[in-house]
């Protein structure tokens, strides 16, 4: 959305709108557009949002290949990347704001940058919702609504967990930070040589120790469990650890099955860690307060192992614990008289009341050919697609029933798309959603579907089950030549 200036929402308007403004919300528009009808009931559109935020990010490589994040009905693709490099973050950015130039440019819409607090039943028809844009809030009548941002907001520490001075965070000082923020442009780094904790146990955390370590940083890598799923099959985040390592192939997904050692002398991982508290030891450092768990080990490059901690000071922290996703519950970390609750901002919890999802009776998947690629209200005025509808703990469910088409969609796929909140899964759900391949073939052979293999022109049913099944056992993406070799017929990956 950065690439194009829209109007803002008139309040007194009613409007077909869509929150989020990343890859799952560009493919929403751009396929609903392409059903050669007006699928928004003669209302104007409107966008609420923020920037998707691969583009405020420091450029980083990302865990994927191009032919795996070439996204179903964009204009442009990423043909003029190497096929055997990952994303830059940079280039997966630019083509996003370049297909929110040509929409905009083919059918316009308005924009309000902001986020979404709540959505409520319409006294008559459709929802209001209400979002905030640093302070200022907005609402407006929703005829329809589209739910496509992501999986929800960084997820944070309970404010009883957090020191006074403090709490929000990230604030002016940044002193503690989310994941995101640190990654983000603006995210502030410390001087060589100081010390800087980051926790979480996932790839974001990999990539903010990585940042960190590439300003010279000391730097302390805690996890609640291992780090192995850190270390992804891509071998993306490999050059944090001391090579070699064995890997296996169990239930699915690509592990490594011996406990991991950092490859810097200036890294310390510490593993069975759980944080109880952060506060300021001064103004220029925190104190984060520990409690270790069965297993726990800190271990230095040498493999030698650490004093068992239970605080760490260290001039900057962050917090990179995942995101917001499930239903609203209360808290269980281990600081006595919390009476709050978490995940009071994710999808989940404020569609809740809307979606009536608590009910069997109406709960309801969207299905294409079995798959279910979405979630939509009693009335269909609502849906929630994308990352939105696959962290969604109803979208979590059908992808872990092993029977459900969701599952065996997913996992047939390349393993770096195998991601259930992955973008790849995320466009093609969505684009799914739309009935966008009803009347056209697609023609990337990584996300096609088995239905969508055998449609691809000249690709015989044989040669479309062959690929099916070879691409389910694959970490790297299926190539052009590979394709030739089974088809000899086609030879565009792209959608």
């Amino acid at each position: 959305m950065r690439s194009v200036s829209p109007p803002p929402a008139n309040p007194g308007e009613t409007y077909y709108v869509i929150v989020g403004c990343g890859v799952s919300a560009a493919v929403n528009y751009t396929t609903l557009l392409a059903s050669g009808k007006d699928p928004f009931g003669g209302h104007e559109v409107l966008f609420i949002g923020e920037h998707e935020p691969w583009g405020e990010y420091d450029p980083l490589p990302m865990g994927q290949w191009p032919a795996i994040l070439a996204t179903p009905s964009f204009e442009r693709q990423l043909r003029s990347i190497n096929q055997n490099d990952f994303v830059p973050s940079d280039e997966f950015a630019e083509r996003i704001d370049h297909q929110w130039a040509w929409l905009y440019a083919t059918r316009p819409f308005h924009y309000s940058r902001g986020l979404v607090t709540s959505v409520t039943d319409h006294p008559k028809v459709g929802f209001d919702v209400t979002w905030d844009d640093n302070g200022s809030v907005h609402q407006v009548h929703a005829a329809h609504l589209d739910i496509c941002g992501g999986p929800g907001p960084s997820r944070r520490l309970c404010p009883n967990q957090v020191g006074s001075g403090l709490w929000p965070y990230p604030d002016a000082s940044r002193l503690l930070e989310t994941g995101e923020s640190y990654l983000s442009q603006s995210g502030r780094t410390v001087a060589k040589g100081e010390r800087v904790a980051v926790i979480g146990g996932g790839p974001t955390a990999a990539w903010c120790v990585e940042r960190a370590l590439v300003h010279g940083n000391k730097v302390e890598w805690f996890s609640r469990g291992d780090l192995n799923p850190a270390f992804v099959s891509s071998l993306r985040n490999d050059a944090l650890i001391r090579l070699p390592v064995t890997r296996t192939r169990k239930d699915r997904l690509t592990t490594i099955t011996e406990r991991v050692v950092p490859a810097s002398p200036d890294l310390v991982f510490a593993e069975f860690y759980d944080v109880v508290e952060v506060s300021k030891h001064d103004h220029v450092s925190v104190d984060v307060y520990f409690d270790r768990l069965p297993g726990n080990r800190r271990v230095n490059s040498e493999g030698l192992p650490r004093p068992a901690l239970g605080r760490g000071t260290y001039e900057q922290v962050i917090l990179a614990l995942g995101q917001e996703t499930g239903l609203k519950r209360a808290c269980k970390h281990n600081k006595s008289g919390c009476a709050l609750t978490i995940e009071n901002n994710s999808w989940a919890t404020r569609l809740d009341p809307v979606l009536s999802l608590g009910s069997r009776k109406r709960r309801r998947l969207i299905t294409r050919k079995g798959i279910a690629v979405g979630l939509r209200s009693y009335q269909g005025d609502l849906r929630v697609l994308g990352a939105a509808f696959l962290a969604h703990p109803h979208g979590e469910a059908v992808f872990e029933k092993i029977d459900s088409e969701l599952f065996h969609y997913i996992v047939s796929l390349p393993e770096q798309a195998q991601v259930n909140r992955s973008a790849a899964v995320a466009a093609m759900t969505t684009a799914l959603a739309n009935g966008y391949f009803d009347s056209r073939p697609n023609l990337n052979r990584n996300t096609a579907t088995l239905d969508q293999l055998a449609a691809i022109p000249g690709l015989a049913k044989q040669f479309a089950e062959f690929l099916h099944d070879v691409r389910t056992y694959r970490i790297n993406p299926v190539t052009d030549a590979e394709a030739s070799d089974v088809a000899g017929l086609t030879s565009d990956r792209y959608s």
